[in-house]
């Protein structure tokens, strides 16, 4: 029998449902918290079935989010599960607690999710937002410029008004604590940063008209050992469109072909 991996994910959004119920009904929430627990719930509900389909179901895709890419199977259950927990977290102690050293917890939690998660998802709709799109496996997906403004609006300015409320309610009588939880943070900003995406090395120079010349269509039926490549000539084909601009194009001024390289 198949498995119907939507009734699994309703099944998981009412308990997690259940428990922030419970932490609501205790009355000791404000309306900012609220905010900050609705913004990680967002999270939690991102992520209600991977968790189960990672070791579960062997035709899953994997997990791929932000700088997450997860190939199928017990690792992907390992990385969501982790992210459900902390998120489910961050949003329980966002309702319960006024302020304290737990809100250290909600600025560490939302401190990894932006970094590793919503900015990235951010920063990859805005380069290419036609091609961008939301996938919640093959219940829901989300194309274009919406997908690019539900990701930013929801995954990625929530968190970082997160951040910012829950250290200024740290309220530590020590301030070398809070000195700690925020060069955490800029500490996971550096990780990030050296996380980020690596210019590719620059390509070598030519060493030669046999090396440029060889793959240009015009010049093919240069014999690479004759003449023309030992001088370093391309007179045959220094007129053709592929050769011109360069250190082997026609001198206008003698009508002979350039030298082998640049000058």
């Amino acid at each position: 029998m198949e498995t119907n991996w939507m009734h699994v994910g309703l099944m998981a959004g009412a308990v997690y449902a259940a428990v922030l119920a419970a932490c609501l009904v205790r009355r000791r929430w404000t309306w900012a918290g609220l905010g900050v627990a609705l913004s990680n719930a967002a999270y939690v509900a991102l992520h209600l079935v991977a968790p189960f389909r990672g070791v579960l179901d062997p035709g899953y895709a994997g997990y791929r989010a932000g700088l997450f890419d997860v190939p199928a199977g017990p690792w992907v259950t390992l990385v969501t599960g982790a992210i459900v927990l902390g998120a489910l977290a961050a949003a329980c102690i966002a309702l319960l607690a006024r302020q304290g050293p737990a809100m250290a917890v909600i600025a560490v939690v939302d401190a990894l999710l932006l970094l590793t998660i919503g900015l990235p998802e951010a920063v990859d709709g805005l380069r290419a937002p036609h091609a961008y799109r939301i996938e919640l496996g093959e219940y829901l997906q989300v194309p274009g410029l919406l997908a690019v403004a539900i990701g930013v609006s929801l995954f990625c300015l929530p968190l970082v008004a997160s951040i910012v409320w829950s250290v200024r309610r740290l309220r530590l009588p020590a301030t070398p604590h809070r000195r700690t939880v925020l060069g955490l943070c800029a500490g996971l900003v550096g990780v990030y940063g050296a996380l980020g995406p690596v210019s590719p090395p620059a390509a070598a120079a030519p060493v030669g008209p046999s090396v440029v010349h060889d793959d240009l269509h015009a010049c093919r039926t240069v014999d690479t050992d004759g003449p023309c490549a030992r001088s370093g000539l391309c007179r045959a084909h220094a007129s053709a469109p592929a050769c011109r601009g360069t250190p082997w194009a026609t001198d206008p001024a003698s009508g002979e072909g350039g030298s082998a390289g640049p000058p």
